[in-house]
Protein backbone atom coordinates (compact mmCIF):
# COMPACT_ATOMS: atom_id res chain seq x y z
CA UNK A 1 0.00 0.00 0.00
CA UNK A 2 1.26 3.14 -0.85
CA UNK A 3 2.14 5.60 1.74
CA UNK A 4 4.28 8.41 1.46
CA UNK A 5 5.07 11.72 3.48
CA UNK A 6 5.26 14.63 0.61
CA UNK A 7 8.54 16.19 1.54
CA UNK A 8 11.82 16.34 3.61
CA UNK A 9 13.91 19.26 3.88
CA UNK A 10 17.70 18.50 4.84
CA UNK A 11 20.38 16.37 3.17
CA UNK A 12 21.05 13.28 5.34
CA UNK A 13 23.28 13.60 8.28
CA UNK A 14 26.45 10.88 9.09
CA UNK A 15 28.85 8.93 6.91
CA UNK A 16 27.99 5.98 4.58
CA UNK A 17 28.33 2.74 6.06
CA UNK A 18 30.05 0.12 4.51
CA UNK A 19 28.24 -1.69 1.55
CA UNK A 20 27.76 -5.58 1.40
CA UNK A 21 30.06 -7.22 -0.39
CA UNK A 22 27.91 -10.25 -0.22
CA UNK A 23 24.52 -8.93 1.08
CA UNK A 24 22.89 -11.29 3.09
CA UNK A 25 20.43 -11.24 6.16
CA UNK A 26 21.04 -10.02 10.01
CA UNK A 27 24.54 -8.20 8.11
CA UNK A 28 24.72 -5.17 10.45
CA UNK A 29 22.89 -4.85 14.42
CA UNK A 30 21.19 -2.03 15.58
CA UNK A 31 20.74 -2.14 19.48
CA UNK A 32 20.28 1.53 19.64
CA UNK A 33 21.49 2.32 22.59
CA UNK A 34 24.71 2.49 22.00
CA UNK A 35 26.46 4.80 19.80
CA UNK A 36 26.12 2.65 16.56
CA UNK A 37 29.16 4.77 15.58
CA UNK A 38 31.11 1.06 13.89
CA UNK A 39 28.11 1.98 11.00
CA UNK A 40 29.19 5.53 10.61
CA UNK A 41 26.04 6.61 12.04
CA UNK A 42 25.16 10.04 13.74
CA UNK A 43 22.31 9.07 15.71
CA UNK A 44 20.79 11.54 18.35
CA UNK A 45 19.92 9.66 21.20
CA UNK A 46 16.55 10.59 22.17
CA UNK A 47 13.56 9.18 23.29
CA UNK A 48 11.03 11.29 23.05
CA UNK A 49 7.33 11.82 24.17
CA UNK A 50 5.20 8.99 23.32
CA UNK A 51 2.45 9.69 21.06
CA UNK A 52 -0.94 8.10 22.59
CA UNK A 53 -3.93 6.16 20.56
CA UNK A 54 -7.75 6.50 22.13
CA UNK A 55 -9.09 3.25 22.98
CA UNK A 56 -11.67 0.86 21.28
CA UNK A 57 -14.23 3.72 22.67
CA UNK A 58 -11.97 6.72 21.60
CA UNK A 59 -12.94 7.24 18.05
CA UNK A 60 -16.30 8.78 18.86
CA UNK A 61 -14.04 11.67 21.30
CA UNK A 62 -12.09 12.46 18.45
CA UNK A 63 -13.21 15.38 17.30
CA UNK A 64 -13.99 16.99 20.82
CA UNK A 65 -11.10 15.85 22.58
CA UNK A 66 -7.56 15.20 20.69
CA UNK A 67 -8.18 16.80 17.30
CA UNK A 68 -9.90 19.80 18.41
CA UNK A 69 -7.04 22.20 18.42
CA UNK A 70 -5.35 19.82 15.75
CA UNK A 71 -5.23 20.21 12.11
CA UNK A 72 -8.05 17.58 11.58
CA UNK A 73 -11.57 17.41 12.79
CA UNK A 74 -13.83 14.02 12.45
CA UNK A 75 -16.84 14.33 10.44
CA UNK A 76 -17.46 11.47 9.83
CA UNK A 77 -17.83 7.37 11.42
CA UNK A 78 -18.44 4.25 9.05
CA UNK A 79 -19.90 1.29 11.13
CA UNK A 80 -19.96 -2.18 9.56
CA UNK A 81 -23.14 -3.66 7.95
CA UNK A 82 -22.82 -6.41 11.44
CA UNK A 83 -23.28 -3.52 13.98
CA UNK A 84 -27.24 -3.16 13.12
CA UNK A 85 -27.40 -7.05 14.25
CA UNK A 86 -25.36 -9.74 15.40
CA UNK A 87 -21.53 -9.15 15.58
CA UNK A 88 -19.17 -11.62 15.29
CA UNK A 89 -15.55 -11.55 15.23
CA UNK A 90 -15.38 -11.72 11.51
CA UNK A 91 -17.35 -8.65 11.47
CA UNK A 92 -14.56 -5.63 10.92
CA UNK A 93 -12.63 -4.22 8.00
CA UNK A 94 -9.27 -5.64 7.03
CA UNK A 95 -8.01 -2.69 4.66
CA UNK A 96 -8.99 0.89 3.74
CA UNK A 97 -8.37 2.82 0.09
CA UNK A 98 -10.36 6.20 -0.65
CA UNK A 99 -10.33 8.25 -3.84
CA UNK A 100 -12.72 10.77 -5.16
CA UNK A 101 -14.38 11.34 -1.51
CA UNK A 102 -15.58 7.73 -1.97
CA UNK A 103 -13.93 4.74 0.68
CA UNK A 104 -13.25 0.89 0.05
CA UNK A 105 -13.27 -1.06 2.39
CA UNK A 106 -12.28 -4.92 2.51
CA UNK A 107 -15.14 -6.10 4.68
CA UNK A 108 -14.88 -10.31 5.97
CA UNK A 109 -11.86 -10.39 3.66
CA UNK A 110 -14.54 -11.29 1.17
CA UNK A 111 -16.32 -8.30 -0.04
CA UNK A 112 -15.69 -5.09 -1.08
CA UNK A 113 -17.85 -2.30 0.61
CA UNK A 114 -18.03 0.91 -0.88
CA UNK A 115 -19.24 4.05 0.91
CA UNK A 116 -19.93 7.81 0.02
CA UNK A 117 -18.36 9.92 2.03
CA UNK A 118 -18.39 13.00 -0.27
CA UNK A 119 -21.22 14.92 1.55
CA UNK A 120 -19.07 14.94 4.97
CA UNK A 121 -18.46 18.37 6.13
CA UNK A 122 -16.28 19.57 8.77
CA UNK A 123 -19.15 22.30 8.85
CA UNK A 124 -22.20 19.95 9.66
CA UNK A 125 -22.38 17.56 12.85
CA UNK A 126 -20.88 14.34 12.56
CA UNK A 127 -22.48 11.67 10.64
CA UNK A 128 -22.90 8.11 10.53
CA UNK A 129 -22.33 5.78 7.63
CA UNK A 130 -23.62 2.18 7.67
CA UNK A 131 -25.20 1.32 4.45
CA UNK A 132 -22.54 0.73 1.67
CA UNK A 133 -23.30 2.31 -1.89
CA UNK A 134 -21.94 -0.69 -3.47
CA UNK A 135 -21.32 -4.65 -1.89
CA UNK A 136 -18.46 -6.51 -3.90
CA UNK A 137 -18.61 -10.38 -3.47
CA UNK A 138 -15.21 -11.15 -4.16
CA UNK A 139 -13.45 -14.55 -5.52
CA UNK A 140 -12.30 -17.01 -3.78
CA UNK A 141 -8.82 -16.39 -1.72
CA UNK A 142 -8.17 -14.05 1.98
CA UNK A 143 -7.91 -10.61 0.30
CA UNK A 144 -5.67 -8.45 2.87
CA UNK A 145 -4.75 -4.99 1.10
CA UNK A 146 -6.00 -2.38 -1.14
CA UNK A 147 -3.89 -0.04 -2.68
CA UNK A 148 -5.18 2.49 -5.49
CA UNK A 149 -3.68 3.41 -8.68
CA UNK A 150 -5.03 6.26 -10.61
CA UNK A 151 -8.06 4.44 -11.89
CA UNK A 152 -7.97 1.35 -10.62
CA UNK A 153 -7.89 -0.55 -7.73
CA UNK A 154 -5.96 -3.39 -6.64
CA UNK A 155 -6.94 -5.76 -3.76
CA UNK A 156 -4.87 -8.27 -3.22
CA UNK A 157 -4.20 -11.42 -0.16
CA UNK A 158 -3.41 -15.20 -0.38
CA UNK A 159 -4.64 -16.14 -3.57
CA UNK A 160 -2.87 -13.14 -5.67
CA UNK A 161 -4.81 -10.04 -6.64
CA UNK A 162 -8.03 -8.70 -8.20
CA UNK A 163 -7.99 -5.43 -10.51
CA UNK A 164 -11.29 -3.12 -10.57
CA UNK A 165 -12.06 -0.13 -12.82
CA UNK A 166 -13.10 2.77 -10.31
CA UNK A 167 -13.58 5.55 -12.80
CA UNK A 168 -16.84 5.74 -11.64
CA UNK A 169 -15.85 5.29 -7.80
CA UNK A 170 -19.64 4.09 -6.59
CA UNK A 171 -19.33 1.56 -9.47
CA UNK A 172 -16.29 -0.29 -8.95
CA UNK A 173 -16.16 -3.26 -12.33
CA UNK A 174 -13.80 -6.31 -11.80
CA UNK A 175 -11.25 -5.74 -15.09
CA UNK A 176 -8.76 -8.01 -14.11
CA UNK A 177 -6.32 -10.08 -11.81
CA UNK A 178 -2.51 -10.80 -11.23
CA UNK A 179 -0.66 -13.22 -9.58
CA UNK A 180 -1.92 -17.34 -9.14
CA UNK A 181 -3.17 -19.47 -5.93
CA UNK A 182 0.45 -19.64 -5.08
CA UNK A 183 1.19 -16.05 -4.80
CA UNK A 184 0.51 -14.95 -1.15
CA UNK A 185 1.04 -11.29 -0.90
CA UNK A 186 1.17 -9.34 2.26
CA UNK A 187 1.61 -5.57 1.33
CA UNK A 188 2.51 -3.81 -1.84
CA UNK A 189 3.46 -0.58 -3.32
CA UNK A 190 3.48 1.13 -6.87
CA UNK A 191 6.19 2.92 -8.89
CA UNK A 192 6.67 3.88 -12.44
CA UNK A 193 4.13 1.30 -14.30
CA UNK A 194 5.30 -1.45 -11.21
CA UNK A 195 3.72 -3.01 -8.80
CA UNK A 196 6.20 -4.27 -5.58
CA UNK A 197 4.49 -6.98 -3.82
CA UNK A 198 5.93 -8.56 -0.65
CA UNK A 199 4.41 -12.42 -1.08
CA UNK A 200 5.83 -14.04 2.64
CA UNK A 201 8.85 -15.93 1.53
CA UNK A 202 9.50 -13.94 -1.83
CA UNK A 203 9.06 -10.70 -3.28
CA UNK A 204 7.40 -10.35 -6.64
CA UNK A 205 7.72 -7.45 -8.65
CA UNK A 206 4.37 -7.00 -11.41
CA UNK A 207 4.54 -4.92 -14.39
CA UNK A 208 2.20 -3.00 -15.86
CA UNK A 209 4.08 -2.87 -19.57
CA UNK A 210 1.32 -5.05 -21.41
CA UNK A 211 -1.67 -4.10 -19.59
CA UNK A 212 -2.34 -2.64 -15.94
CA UNK A 213 -5.38 -5.01 -15.69
CA UNK A 214 -3.68 -8.31 -16.09
CA UNK A 215 0.23 -7.30 -14.45
CA UNK A 216 2.67 -10.10 -15.43
CA UNK A 217 5.93 -10.82 -13.26
CA UNK A 218 9.13 -9.10 -14.26
CA UNK A 219 11.01 -10.11 -11.41
CA UNK A 220 10.94 -13.03 -8.32
CA UNK A 221 12.87 -12.46 -5.73
CA UNK A 222 12.69 -15.16 -2.95
CA UNK A 223 14.21 -14.85 0.70
CA UNK A 224 16.69 -16.81 2.09
CA UNK A 225 15.64 -20.02 4.35
CA UNK A 226 13.56 -18.69 7.16
CA UNK A 227 13.37 -15.75 6.10
CA UNK A 228 10.40 -13.77 5.87
CA UNK A 229 8.40 -10.62 3.96
CA UNK A 230 5.63 -8.87 4.90
CA UNK A 231 5.97 -4.74 4.01
CA UNK A 232 7.31 -3.09 1.40
CA UNK A 233 7.64 0.67 0.51
CA UNK A 234 9.32 2.44 -2.31
CA UNK A 235 12.01 5.03 -1.97
CA UNK A 236 12.86 6.61 -5.01
CA UNK A 237 14.91 4.21 -6.82
CA UNK A 238 15.03 1.67 -4.05
CA UNK A 239 12.64 -1.07 -2.73
CA UNK A 240 12.63 -1.06 1.28
CA UNK A 241 10.91 -4.26 2.84
CA UNK A 242 10.68 -5.42 6.21
CA UNK A 243 10.36 -8.66 7.70
CA UNK A 244 11.80 -11.40 10.09
CA UNK A 245 13.79 -14.62 10.37
CA UNK A 246 13.52 -17.11 11.89
CA UNK A 247 16.61 -18.84 13.98
CA UNK A 248 15.00 -21.62 15.53
CA UNK A 249 12.04 -22.56 17.63
CA UNK A 250 10.20 -19.53 19.12
CA UNK A 251 13.47 -16.92 18.20
CA UNK A 252 12.81 -14.38 15.76
CA UNK A 253 15.38 -11.91 14.75
CA UNK A 254 13.45 -8.84 12.44
CA UNK A 255 15.20 -6.23 10.11
CA UNK A 256 14.74 -3.81 7.60
CA UNK A 257 16.08 -4.69 4.16
CA UNK A 258 16.96 -2.37 0.81
CA UNK A 259 17.00 -3.39 -2.75
CA UNK A 260 18.38 -1.79 -5.78
CA UNK A 261 15.69 -1.71 -8.19
CA UNK A 262 16.10 1.21 -10.42
CA UNK A 263 15.85 -1.25 -13.13
CA UNK A 264 12.83 -3.52 -11.35
CA UNK A 265 13.57 -6.69 -13.83
CA UNK A 266 17.18 -6.58 -12.32
CA UNK A 267 16.38 -5.31 -8.58
CA UNK A 268 19.10 -6.86 -6.45
CA UNK A 269 19.30 -6.81 -2.43
CA UNK A 270 21.58 -4.36 -1.45
CA UNK A 271 21.18 -3.82 2.65
CA UNK A 272 20.02 -5.71 5.42
CA UNK A 273 19.84 -4.06 9.60
CA UNK A 274 18.41 -6.12 12.08
CA UNK A 275 16.63 -4.57 14.78
CA UNK A 276 15.10 -4.65 18.30
CA UNK A 277 11.39 -3.74 16.93
CA UNK A 278 9.11 -6.66 16.53
CA UNK A 279 8.15 -5.43 12.98
CA UNK A 280 7.23 -2.29 10.80
CA UNK A 281 4.82 -0.53 8.95
CA UNK A 282 6.81 1.53 6.60
CA UNK A 283 6.07 5.29 4.38
CA UNK A 284 8.36 7.41 2.17
CA UNK A 285 9.44 10.55 3.65
CA UNK A 286 11.31 12.16 0.43
CA UNK A 287 14.41 10.48 0.11
CA UNK A 288 13.60 8.59 3.63
CA UNK A 289 12.09 5.88 5.09
CA UNK A 290 9.84 6.09 7.96
CA UNK A 291 9.62 2.75 9.79
CA UNK A 292 6.41 2.42 12.68
CA UNK A 293 6.65 -0.04 14.74
CA UNK A 294 4.26 -0.64 17.86
CA UNK A 295 6.60 1.23 20.10
CA UNK A 296 8.25 3.78 18.44
CA UNK A 297 8.74 5.58 15.11
CA UNK A 298 12.35 5.47 13.52
CA UNK A 299 13.82 7.37 10.26
CA UNK A 300 16.29 5.57 8.27
CA UNK A 301 18.17 7.47 5.55
CA UNK A 302 19.49 5.94 2.18
CA UNK A 303 22.53 5.89 0.43
CA UNK A 304 24.17 3.36 -1.84
CA UNK A 305 24.66 0.51 -0.06
CA UNK A 306 23.18 1.54 3.31
CA UNK A 307 20.60 2.36 5.11
CA UNK A 308 21.41 4.47 8.47
CA UNK A 309 19.27 5.55 11.41
CA UNK A 310 18.77 9.43 11.69
CA UNK A 311 16.48 9.88 13.98
CA UNK A 312 13.97 7.87 16.52
CA UNK A 313 10.51 8.86 18.52
CA UNK A 314 8.49 6.61 20.94
CA UNK A 315 4.76 6.35 20.16
CA UNK A 316 2.17 3.51 20.41
CA UNK A 317 -0.62 3.52 17.55
CA UNK A 318 -3.91 1.44 16.58
CA UNK A 319 -3.86 2.87 13.62
CA UNK A 320 -2.24 5.51 11.08
CA UNK A 321 -2.27 6.76 7.89
CA UNK A 322 0.06 9.03 5.58
CA UNK A 323 -2.01 12.42 4.89
CA UNK A 324 0.68 15.24 2.67
CA UNK A 325 3.39 15.33 5.00
CA UNK A 326 1.91 14.27 7.78
CA UNK A 327 1.69 10.40 9.25
CA UNK A 328 -2.19 11.01 11.14
CA UNK A 329 -2.74 8.50 13.73
CA UNK A 330 -5.69 8.15 15.91
CA UNK A 331 -4.49 9.96 18.75
CA UNK A 332 -1.95 11.99 17.33
CA UNK A 333 0.34 12.88 14.46
CA UNK A 334 3.91 13.88 13.59
CA UNK A 335 6.06 15.02 10.52
CA UNK A 336 9.32 15.24 9.63
CA UNK A 337 10.77 18.48 9.65
CA UNK A 338 14.98 19.05 8.75
CA UNK A 339 15.69 15.44 9.58
CA UNK A 340 14.01 14.48 12.45
CA UNK A 341 10.85 13.75 13.27
CA UNK A 342 8.75 16.21 15.14
CA UNK A 343 5.23 15.83 17.08
CA UNK A 344 1.93 17.98 15.67
CA UNK A 345 -0.13 16.67 18.79
CA UNK A 346 -0.76 13.97 21.06
CA UNK A 347 -3.13 12.30 23.74
CA UNK A 348 -2.25 9.84 26.05
CA UNK A 349 -1.30 6.01 25.52
CA UNK A 350 -4.21 3.53 26.13
CA UNK A 351 -3.52 0.63 28.16
CA UNK A 352 -0.86 -1.95 26.66
CA UNK A 353 -3.80 -4.34 25.87
CA UNK A 354 -5.73 -2.05 23.36
CA UNK A 355 -2.45 -1.26 21.23
CA UNK A 356 -0.44 -3.92 21.20
CA UNK A 357 0.44 -5.17 17.56
CA UNK A 358 1.41 -2.96 14.75
CA UNK A 359 -0.44 -0.18 13.71
CA UNK A 360 -3.71 -1.19 11.10
CA UNK A 361 -3.48 0.68 7.57
CA UNK A 362 -5.93 3.77 7.30
CA UNK A 363 -5.89 5.70 3.47
CA UNK A 364 -5.93 9.43 2.49
CA UNK A 365 -6.97 11.14 -0.61
CA UNK A 366 -7.72 14.75 -1.18
CA UNK A 367 -8.67 16.34 2.53
CA UNK A 368 -10.05 12.99 3.97
CA UNK A 369 -8.48 10.61 6.33
CA UNK A 370 -10.21 7.19 6.81
CA UNK A 371 -8.56 5.43 9.84
CA UNK A 372 -9.67 2.16 10.99
CA UNK A 373 -10.28 0.56 14.52
CA UNK A 374 -11.65 -2.54 14.74
CA UNK A 375 -15.64 -2.75 13.70
CA UNK A 376 -15.70 1.00 12.45
CA UNK A 377 -13.96 4.01 10.26
CA UNK A 378 -13.50 7.20 10.92
CA UNK A 379 -13.11 9.73 9.02
CA UNK A 380 -11.08 12.86 9.35
CA UNK A 381 -11.48 16.33 7.51
CA UNK A 382 -8.54 18.53 6.84
CA UNK A 383 -9.37 21.77 8.97
CA UNK A 384 -9.44 24.93 6.47
CA UNK A 385 -10.75 22.57 3.91
CA UNK A 386 -13.97 23.89 1.78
Amino acid sequence: MARRLESVQTPLRGAEGARCASPSWAVHADDRTTSLAEGGVVFPNVRRTRIGILGALGLVLLASACLADSLYTQVGTVQTPGLGGSVSGEDRYGAVATRAGYIYALYRSDRLLVFDATSLDDRGAMETIDTPVADVALEPGDRTGLLVVGSRLYCYGWRGGLVFDISDPANPVQTGHFGDNTTHILDMDYRGGYLFAACYDRLVIFSFLMSADFPSVAADLPMDRDTYVYEVCTVGTKLCGAGYRRRESGIYDYWLGMWDSAIPERASLAYVVTTTDRGYRLAAVGDMLLAISESDATLWGLSTGSLRLVDSLDLCGRSMAVHRNRLILTGGGLTVNEGAIELLWLDTCPPDDLRSGLPALGASNGDLVVLPDRRTLAVLQENGTP
